[in-house]
Parts: C-alpha cells; sequence; structure tokens
C-alpha cells in the first residue's frame, strides 16, 4: 500500500512539472537576420509553439524563407 502511494505522487508531481506554463519569445529568422516577433507569456510548450507556427505562417506570407522557433524567456 506505501508503494502506491509512492507512485501515485511521483505521477502527479511529473504531471505537474510537464503542464507547467513557462514564458516563451517566438524568434524569427530571414535572409539571414533574427528577432523576437512576440513573446508569449505564461504558456505551456505546446501552446507557445502553436502560435509561433500561427507567426511563421503569417510572416511566410510576406517573406517565403522566413522560419521560427520559440525559445524560453529568460
Amino acid at each position: 500500500m506505501k508503494l502506491k502511494s509512492i507512485f501515485a505522487i511521483a505521477a502527479v508531481t511529473l504531471i505537474s512539472f510537464s503542464s507547467c506554463k513557462k514564458d516563451y519569445v517566438c524568434v524569427c529568422s530571414a535572409f539571414g537576420f533574427s528577432g523576437e516577433a512576440e513573446v508569449i507569456e505564461n504558456s505551456t510548450k505546446k501552446d507557445a509553439e502553436s502560435r509561433c507556427e500561427e507567426i511563421e505562417k503569417d510572416s511566410k506570407e510576406a517573406i517565403a524563407s522566413a522560419t521560427c522557433s520559440i525559445e524560453k524567456k529568460d
């Protein structure tokens, strides 16, 4: 019984850390230049990646070679 409790606590701890919300920065680059496109605050990594993909899609309409990726904000 005690072992089940330890595993349950460990599982809850892992889940809570994996869905932790943080601040991310969507960085886009084109023609050898890069810069912050948007700061994505209080977001999960998955949601930040989705938002950055939207930004990249919009950027590609203006500059076909544009690429964007997320980075954790310091």
